[in-house]
């Protein structure tokens, strides 16, 4: 595996810990509507950190397992757009902390 790739992956986890624990943190304070329709139904289903929990470990094996069996450079490119979205969803909890 590319250097480049375990950099990404690494990333990507690091911002799905990040946005669990930070939208965790933002759901006790302030109890806000989820935005994400599928997250909402799956929080309403199972439960805040179950479904944060499980959502997190689905993506990141989605996210390895396309590194691993996908053209290196398609995954590559839409893992970084992922990590940008993650990276303002933290953002945008951390605001509201």
């Amino acid at each position: 595996m590319a250097e480049e790739t375990i950099v990404i992956l690494a990333i990507f986890i690091i911002l799905q810990i990040l946005d669990a624990g930070t939208t965790y943190k933002v759901f006790q304070l302030l109890n806000p509507k989820e935005k994400n329709k599928l997250m909402a139904w799956w929080i309403e289903k199972i439960g805040l950190l179950p479904a944060l929990i499980s959502f997190k470990i689905a993506m990141t094996g989605l996210i390895a397992f396309a590194l691993w069996y996908a053209p290196v450079w398609q995954v590559q490119s839409v893992a970084g757009l992922v990590c940008a979205a993650y990276l303002w969803a933290v953002i945008g909890n951390w605001r509201q902390l």
